[in-house]
């Protein structure tokens, strides 16, 4: 089960992202949500680590992090790997869609690979792509 829960202030609660947590095994936030999620979990934000959600959330086998142009991390949970890539520089066209199309590709990739860094490799490609153009659905 894979969840974006994509926290919109006001717009959102604590117990909705307690139940995204316990019912997904891919999780994916973005560094703007992630304050939220600690929060909610009762974690302090100056010293957690997405391993801390794992601890009380063993459901989950990874935690997907966007960060905009910094790029993105991916906790294997299960394993305790942590993954990351900076994103390629671009002219931002637009954000919209940049999170959704990194979600699918990395879920598309890793059904495929089963390989991590290779799923989070592509999803930072077409996420940037993505987010070079000004639509959010473009041409490919």
């Amino acid at each position: 089960v894979y969840c974006d829960v994509n926290i919109r202030p006001p717009f959102f609660s604590d117990e909705v992202i307690l139940f995204a947590l316990e019912n997904a095994n891919i999780f994916k936030i973005s560094d703007e949500e992630l304050h939220y999620v600690y929060k909610a979990c009762g974690l302090n934000e100056e010293t957690a680590k997405l391993s801390d959600i794992y601890e009380r959330f063993q459901n989950l086998d990874f935690i997907l992090l966007t960060q905009g142009e910094k790029g993105a991390v991916v906790y294997e949970c299960k394993a305790a790997k942590l993954f990351s890539q900076a994103a390629p520089k671009v002219t931002v066209g637009s954000s919209v869609g940049a999170g959704d199309s990194f979600g699918a590709t990395f879920l598309c990739e890793f059904e495929k690979t089963k390989d991590v860094k290779k799923s989070l490799s592509k999803a930072i490609e077409i996420s940037a792509f993505v987010v070079s153009k000004k639509e959010a659905i473009p041409e490919y």
